[in-house]
């Protein structure tokens, strides 16, 4: 098979986005609830939220600086942090500064959420999900709130003229990430409050 036949295509959106989000808020394990809910609100690859430290987020400037050393790209960027990224944030906080926002056992970044997030499709009603598809998921409802597959692109931290993606992404502008990242937490905030 051509490698873009086996491209993964599941999101979540509609009614199973509000029943994942229910069931995440019901989650025993408030850190892997919170890491989750983090990586759908900025899109943010997997082990780029999971090994997040406090010192690379600005919260005044509504920002986090990942690394070049942490990024997929091997280039520093900034991912815009919407409130809904804000307000897991100041939870986590709440629960204790350690090194990492979301801290696993010994105070060691945390490992791996699959586990939770198995929990969490259970009580949601919701089969085959991955913790990738979260981001996937992210990108999707930025482009059917109205976001340009190049805020997409931006948000996803995909470099112009990437070929990861269906069309080719120009220069983004700050304004237009911003943007992107606004749009995905209205519709995530639209979806906490119908399924409440």
């Amino acid at each position: 098979m051509h490698a873009e036949q086996n491209v993964r295509m599941r999101t979540l959106s509609g009614d199973e986005l509000k029943r994942f989000l229910a069931a995440l808020a019901e989650e025993k394990s408030r850190v892997m609830a919170d890491a989750l809910l983090f990586g759908l609100a900025t899109a943010a690859r997997r082990e780029e939220y999971l090994q997040l430290k406090w010192s690379e987020l600005s919260v005044d400037e509504r920002i986090w600086r990942l690394p070049a050393a942490r990024a997929k790209s091997g280039k520093a960027r900034v991912i815009p942090l919407n409130d809904i990224a804000l307000k897991v944030l100041a939870t986590r906080a709440e629960a204790g500064k350690v090194e990492y926002v979301f801290p696993g056992r010994k105070g060691k970044a945390l490992a791996s959420p699959e586990l939770a997030l198995k929990r969490v499709i259970a009580r949601a009603g919701i089969t085959d999900l991955k913790v990738h598809d979260l981001r996937r998921s992210a990108a999707t409802l930025v482009l059917n709130d109205g976001g340009s597959m190049s805020q997409t692109g931006g948000l996803l931290g995909h470099a112009p003229g990437s070929t990861v993606t269906a069309t080719r992404y120009a220069f983004l502008g700050d304004e237009k990430l911003f943007d992107a990242s606004r749009r995905l937490n209205s519709v995530i905030t639209a979806a906490c409050e119908t399924s409440e």
